[in-house]
């Protein structure tokens, strides 16, 4: 949301001539506009910029999409290019969704329980998933956290971590529910 900031000022300033107001060098801030001297720590409207303010020929936008920082995102479903595989997460959502409604499991939070039902069908999909060669042998499991709140809208109870450590453990130690695993299944 873009606030054109000479606009909120004349608001704020009740229709005030603000011609006479100039940018001011507060610490490391460039000040553009200011309404009379505000105090430290009380309320006044300011324009600032981290350095002086962009001149209009420059593009006035700090982030681009080649500056994102920190790890790329796991997906549960990639393509052959490592990014995520769109119709693959909507056709697996869809069967996920399908199951859980169709076994009246659709009101069912994640949780941090070993023996939450719900984390049990998690990683009977996974399996199969894997089996299958939907995905990766090595799963993920802030991947499958974020495929299940994210992706299908499930609820939670515990943090995501919290849920992704449950999973991650079942998954290395290799448990799951033989009976939860027949019947999903058969809706592959």
């Amino acid at each position: 949301m873009d606030i054109d900031i000479e606009k909120l000022i004349k608001a704020a300033a009740g229709g005030l001539d603000l011609s006479n107001f100039k940018g001011d060098v507060v610490g490391f801030k460039y000040v553009e506009n200011e309404i009379g001297t505000v105090a430290e720590g009380a309320t006044g409207v300011q324009k600032i910029y981290y350095s002086a303010p962009p001149s209009p020929e420059q593009d006035t936008c700090a982030f681009t999409p080649k500056d994102k920082r920190g790890p790329k995102f796991q997906f549960l479903f990639v393509d052959k290019n490592g990014d995520e595989d769109l119709k693959r997460t909507a056709t697996e959502k869809d069967r996920f969704l399908r199951y859980l409604h169709d076994y009246q499991m659709d009101s069912l939070q994640l949780s941090s329980s070993k023996r939450d039902k719900l984390i049990k069908v998690v990683i009977c999909f996974c399996k199969k998933w894997v089996e299958n060669k939907i995905t990766s042998p090595s799963l993920s499991p802030t991947a499958i956290v974020r495929f299940m709140t994210e992706t299908c809208e499930i609820d939670r109870k515990a943090n995501r971590v919290t849920i992704g450590n449950v999973i991650g453990q079942k998954l290395t130690a290799g448990e799951y529910d033989e009976d939860i695993y027949t019947s999903v299944c058969e809706y592959f």
